[in-house]
């Protein structure tokens, strides 16, 4: 053998070197059954010629190393030992860690031993441990289906047999020289799915007939294995034919060496999956042990027919080059398997603790709230940015990325407190020019700080620049308030030379510092928040409800602008998941105009009241509304308000939702409207309340439609009398025609000839509902004489829904439950359930459903006498307090519908998104936080002279037929 270098081709080489030359070189074994190296090879005497025991447990190392090289075992033993205590033997049930996906009959190995079943399922790894010689022996076994091999191994030792003439059902010897020895018998496993009828062989080789096919498989030895059983043919099943289980049709393949592009999708892992698979690119997925919310973390590796490869977790793509790898690949297996296994092991940012957060509720719009606890914890909550990195770098020695690691002990100033700080100037640190100023000073000592504070500065900024005015906050509140209740009278003031006040322009700043966008700003809540601290309003001013309510708008697409750019507004803007469900319904991404606005306004027990968000939609769905409704109670919660109730109107979106809230309950089995609080155990319940104002207007709708004529829908009886709204008008009729001063002098025509536009005045409904009513209508009773019985039901009624209207329009608080307003509204109720159960149990009504208030109605106003009074009960039971029931209504949403339309913007009664969300500021600062008393409709002309608790009351009313005077 010689080695020579050459640098020309016919020319001399430069180097030539003899290697070998008629060397003899040893030939290894071949042979693997073979019996000990050492013929009569025997350990006693193996132990007995080295000075040792035969009983020893253990040899040393000098020993050990001795017996190897006796036995020839020492160049096929491994440098790295295997280790029952480490990966892949951990974790192990009797010896075996089974990766294996299929159920596998596995039985208990000896504790010396400890074995591991791959993912593939058709190999075996296992670790013995030899004490004598203090080392352990690996020996493994692996099944090829795709090259039909099989692969036995010990320690460095592989020897592979091939499966296509191997003699099934015998058993094997693999020997290494007799010391370490596997035994292992293959069968064929009789599968339906791996057979071949003798009939489709035949159809493929129609030279030869079945029975020459049938004695030429029976001749080949690759053949003779299989198992042939005569069974019914798949294709007619009157004909048997043979099967031949243990065979396949051949499929070809490509060369053997050869990897594809397309062999990409083969190499699926442990905890891996094929997601997509095209001819330019192929996605794995990779599910690591990380929770989100109770979801595992899904990393998404994807392959590129150009030799790119990119990696997204959580649909958040990765950028490689932060992280100093390349994002390039060879189209190799090795490199392949490299990537998928590096991006297995990507360090997945875990997010901020909340207890190294010092202030939540401060915390930047792009913080999300993540649930990172397993199966084994309750809740472990983390922060992390919407622009988070996702994964770590490996170098580094936190799990929390740059971007997330911002929101660790940091206060976060919202905007409204950096504007109070650059207004907060304290007075003491104005500049004093003169004696003068000190002595103003002295003179405003016993004046309140804020007047103190608006004359110095009307002293110091009389003969200043404008544009050099520092104002205090308080000053610039005070105009805001006064602007925007009446920019014009704003105006006047500035300009009459009284005062020195800010400028129009300097108060638009300031009033559109904070832009109302779609959906629960955190901007809006920190102003809510700020709000509630500077009116302080107490610990009872934080628990209060949800008012829902929504209202038309104009179609239409607008430009706004924000920033250097503009956007396009109009279009329905409800919450993701809605969007992606009508997507998936649909099969398409579309937009649509909004028509209505959805808005929340949250309203306090003692009369604190904000408008905290609001939703374009194109009227809401119940399931939307159930979103959005759990999402302000979380919200609200962050910031330190507490929903007790939740308040609706009755239109049929609002009460289907109600229904997903009670679990659909009806007017029979309405016995409790509470729910509990989905994301703090600990706060009280949440109780479903429909709104009072609207609940009158359909009694009020109900009795309309009662009477004898065809336009009426309803015949209302009670007992044995009707309720019909002639009795009302003919009540009405003789008051104008028989008595010279009214009876009742607020009823009008008005009240009776309702349009669309009159049904939706509260007032005109409870006009009807009230007691003055049921006073006209006794005195009318009493003119009729002996036909007077027929009012009977009529005067019953009004008997019931005048408590309605003098209990939940009445401004004195309820302080104790033992009040006797509630025990009141309770007897109402039991009086409409009689009511409804008499109905339904009579045998001689057959429409009981039209002697009936509707069930909506029912339904509606349950909801309210029950929800209200758990409400009541369960305040009452956690601390001392009181409820003023005239505010458990939505008039203060309609107020602000009332303003959109009419007040602000001009008599605009159709306004679109964009003059909606302008004018909300507006509405914020002309309205004062507090709510005085609620809407239209006066105060109960009987008053009692006690505080309503259980006990007797002395009446102010008089006698049935005395003149009600106008109040």
């Amino acid at each position: 053998m010689d080695v020579s270098v050459c640098m020309e081709r016919s020319g001399p080489c430069e180097v030539l070197v003899q290697l070998l030359q008629n060397a003899t070189l040893p030939k290894p074994a071949c042979n693997w059954t073979s019996d000990f190296i050492v013929k009569g090879f025997s350990l006693d005497n193996f132990l007995v010629n080295s000075g040792l025991s035969t009983s020893v447990s253990s040899l040393s190392s000098e020993i050990t190393k001795k017996l190897l090289e006796t036995l020839g075992l020492s160049p096929f033993l491994l440098e790295n030992q295997c280790d029952q205590q480490d990966s892949p033997f951990l974790p192990n049930i009797n010896g075996w860690n089974n990766d294996c996906p299929h159920d596998i009959v596995l039985p208990s190995l000896p504790a010396s031993t400890r074995c591991h079943v791959g993912d593939y399922c058709t190999g075996i790894t296992c670790c013995t441990d030899v004490d004598l010689i203090g080392r352990s022996i690996t020996t493994s076994v692996r099944i090829d289906p795709c090259q039909y091999t099989l692969e036995v191994q010990i320690e460095k030792l592989t020897v592979n047999i091939s499966l296509v003439d191997y003699q099934f059902g015998k058993k094997d010897h693999i020997y290494l020289f007799g010391v370490i020895r596997l035994e292992l018998t293959e069968n064929i496993f009789q599968d339906e799915n791996s057979s071949i009828e003798l009939y489709e062989i035949q159809q493929r080789n129609l030279e030869f007939s079945t029975h020459e096919i049938g004695r030429i498989i029976r001749k080949i030895p690759m053949f003779m294995n299989c198992v042939a059983k005569t069974k019914r043919c798949k294709n007619n099943y009157k004909k048997f034919t043979k099967v031949y289980y243990g065979l396949a049709w051949k499929i070809p393949v490509s060369k053997e060496d050869e990897f594809k592009f397309q062999h990409i999708s083969n190499m699926i892992q442990e905890n891996t999956i094929l997601i997509s698979k095209t001819d330019h690119a192929i996605t794995l997925g990779h599910f690591n042990g990380c929770l989100v919310n109770g979801n595992r973390i899904l990393t998404e590796i994807t392959f590129h027919s150009s030799g790119i490869w990119n990696v997204t977790i959580s649909g958040k793509k990765v950028f490689l080059d932060d992280l100093k790898i390349s994002d390039t690949f060879e189209l190799s297996k090795e490199s392949v398997k490299c990537i998928i296994d590096l991006a297995k092991n990507f360090i997945i940012c875990s997010g901020v603790d909340e207890s190294e957060i010092n202030n939540i509720i401060d915390l930047p719009e792009n913080a999300l709230r993540e649930n990172r606890a397993d199966t084994s914890h309750d809740s472990i909550f983390k922060y992390r940015s919407k622009n988070c990195k996702g994964v770590v770098p490996f170098q580094s020695k936190l799990n929390v990325c740059a971007v997330c690691r911002k929101f660790k002990n940091k206060n976060n100033d919202n905007d409204f407190q950096n504007d109070n700080k650059t207004l907060q100037k304290p007075c003491d640190d104005l500049p004093v020019n003169n004696n003068n100023l000190l002595q103003l000073k002295q003179f405003l000592g016993g004046f309140p700080e804020k007047a103190q504070s608006f004359l110095l500065s009307q002293t110091q900024f009389v003969n200043l620049n404008p544009h050099a005015r520092r104002w205090d906050k308080d000053i610039i509140r005070m105009c805001l308030s006064i602007y925007c209740r009446s920019p014009r009278a704003y105006e006047d003031l500035a300009k009459s030379g009284f005062m020195v006040l800010p400028s129009k322009c300097l108060l638009q700043t300031y009033k559109n510092r904070v832009q109302h966008e779609p959906g629960i700003q955190k901007d809006i809540l920190h102003w809510m928040k700020n709000e509630a601290l500077a009116q302080n309003i107490g610990l009872g001013g934080y628990e209060g409800g949800i008012m829902l309510d929504e209202m038309s708008i104009q179609e239409d697409l607008e430009l706004r602008k924000k920033g250097n750019s503009f956007e396009i507004i109009g279009f329905n803007e409800g919450l993701d998941e809605t969007n992606y469900m009508k997507t998936l319904c649909s099969g398409k991404e579309s937009l649509q105009l909004a028509s209505h606005v959805l808005q929340l306004l949250f309203l306090g027990h003692t009369g604190f009241r904000f408008p905290f968000a609001h939703y374009p939609t194109t009227q809401v769905t119940p399931s939307e509304m159930l979103l959005i409704f759990w999402q302000s109670v979380k919200m609200l919660g962050l910031f330190g308000f507490t929903v007790t109730y939740v308040s609706l109107d009755g239109a049929q979106y609002n009460r289907d939702f109600m229904k997903i809230l009670i679990d659909g309950k009806t007017s029979e089995t309405m016995f409790s409207m509470s729910i509990k609080n989905i994301y703090d155990s600990s706060k009280p319940n949440i109780h479903v309340i429909m709104d009072y104002s609207h609940v009158m207007k359909k009694i009020r709708n109900n009795i309309s439609k009662s009477g004898l004529l065809n336009t009426h829908k309803k015949v209302l009886k009670f007992e044995s009398n009707h309720i019909f709204w002639e009795h009302w008008y003919k009540a009405y009729q003789w008051d104008i025609a028989v008595n010279p001063f009214k009876i009742y002098q607020q009823l009008t025509m008005e009240h009776f000839f309702l349009t669309s536009q009159s049904k939706m005045r509260n007032k005109l409904a409870e006009d009807v509902l009230n007691e003055n009513m049921l006073h006209l209508m006794q005195c009318y009773q009493i003119s009729l004489k002996e036909k007077g019985d027929e009012l009977n039901s009529s005067i019953e009624f009004l008997k019931k829904t005048s408590v309605l209207t003098k209990n939940f329009r009445d401004q004195r608080p309820i302080c104790q439950y033992s009040d006797k307003r509630l025990d009141e509204n309770r007897e109402v109720l039991n009086w409409f359930r009689a009511w409804e159960a008499s109905i339904k149990q009579s045998t001689e009504i057959k429409d009981k459903e039209k002697c009936l208030l509707s069930f909506q109605t029912r339904e509606d106003l349950t909801s309210l006498l029950v929800g209200f009074d758990e409400m009541c009960k369960d305040r009452f039971q956690r601390i001392s307090s009181s409820i003023i029931p005239n505010r458990i209504n939505s008039d203060v949403l309609e107020n602000i519908f009332s303003q959109q339309r009419g007040l602000h913007n001009g008599a605009n009664t159709n306004p679109t998104y964009l003059t909606y969300s302008r004018t909300m500021n507006t509405i914020i600062l002309g309205e004062g936080s507090i709510s005085r008393k609620s809407n239209t409709g006066g105060l109960s002309n009987c008053t009692t002279t006690n505080i309503y608790t259980t006990g007797t009351s002395k009446e102010t009313c008089s006698e049935p037929c005395k003149k009600i005077r106008k109040q």
